[in-house]
């Protein structure tokens, strides 16, 4: 069987879980198609590029929100974009897509229809809060679901989630996407200074305020407990703020 990975940047290093995903396939070495440049062989999997306009997700102007509102498929791909796909899976002799994130989904289903090549679309985060928070964009969302064979989560909340868009439960797979639980295998007990370390990108939908304010009630409480986060991104002078205000700078 021949399988394609479409996402939109395989070569990122925050994407370093599609590169994960890419090698734990075991009957046959899929393709990757992506709009990133980089190396051609990656782990001795071959990478294609999309030569048409790049892929930035969802267009954030004032008129794209209100037509994403409305379920208007903002980032579905070109004429043009859509032609060199079904080239590209013709050539490729592709059985079967697996298109990471909702994001790419919506610009991929419509190339995966045309050139009769089933499609499975995995959500990773982001694309389903976007779904959930514009209903017009979570319609959107269940219509990509409807045309692909199984829709796939990395989370069992995501199920539930889901479930809220209209995507029948028999049609949902949950496959985590996080680091193997036999390789890296936490201590029985915590470490004897206290001390937790957070890596993370300093982003909204991460969470770091929330580890910040339960580190403050943990210390509070007279728990004897140490926080490091380690990582940068935009919030990184409103979460240092965070930390002076609630005093554990």
């Amino acid at each position: 069987m021949r399988v394609a990975i479409v996402c939109a940047d395989f070569h990122s290093p925050y994407k370093t879980y599609f590169r994960r995903l890419a090698r734990s396939f075991r009957r046959s070495t899929p393709v990757v198609v992506n709009w990133a440049d980089g190396p051609e062989c990656v782990d001795g999997i071959r990478v294609v590029r999309v030569r048409s306009r790049p892929f930035n997700g969802l267009p954030r102007s004032t008129t794209s929100r209100a037509l994403r509102r409305l379920g208007w498929p903002l980032s579905e791909a070109s004429r043009e974009e859509r032609s060199e796909l079904e080239t590209l899976f013709a050539r490729e002799r592709i059985d079967v897509a697996l298109l990471l994130t909702g994001f790419v989904g919506d610009r991929v289903a419509e190339a995966c229809r045309r050139a009769a090549v089933p499609f499975l679309v995995s959500f990773r985060g982001g694309d389903l809060r976007e779904a959930m928070k514009v209903r017009g964009y979570g319609r959107r969302m269940r219509q990509v679901c409807e045309q692909a064979e199984r829709t796939l989560g990395v989370g069992v909340y995501m199920r539930e989630q889901l479930g809220s868009l209209g995507v029948a439960s028999e049609r949902i797979e949950i496959i985590p996407a996080g680091a193997t639980a036999k390789e890296r295998r936490p201590g029985p007990l915590p470490g004897p200074d206290g001390h937790c370390v957070f890596v993370v990108r300093l982003v909204a939908w991460k969470g770091v305020d929330l580890v910040l304010r339960a580190t403050a009630r943990c210390r509070d409480a007279g728990r004897d407990l140490r926080v490091s986060i380690v990582g940068d991104g935009p919030l990184r002078s409103e979460l240092e703020a965070l930390a002076r205000r609630l005093g554990i700078r």
